[in-house]
């Protein structure tokens, strides 16, 4: 499991590929969702260690 694999959560496409491209940035592996149900199959698929919901 990648220990710095975080999932982005937001319905805003701009402040969410903002927030992804700062992380990724930082050294991050970044997946992103724009719904709950989204974030939900994305988290099956591939789980993060970290959520940002915003």
């Amino acid at each position: 499991m990648d220990r710095n694999r975080l999932l982005v959560v937001d319905d805003e496409p701009v402040v969410r590929e903002l927030l992804s491209a700062t992380l990724r940035f930082a050294g991050y592996t970044v997946g992103s969702a724009a719904t709950g149900s989204e974030a939900l199959d994305a988290a099956r698929h591939a789980p993060p260690t970290w959520c940002c919901w915003t």
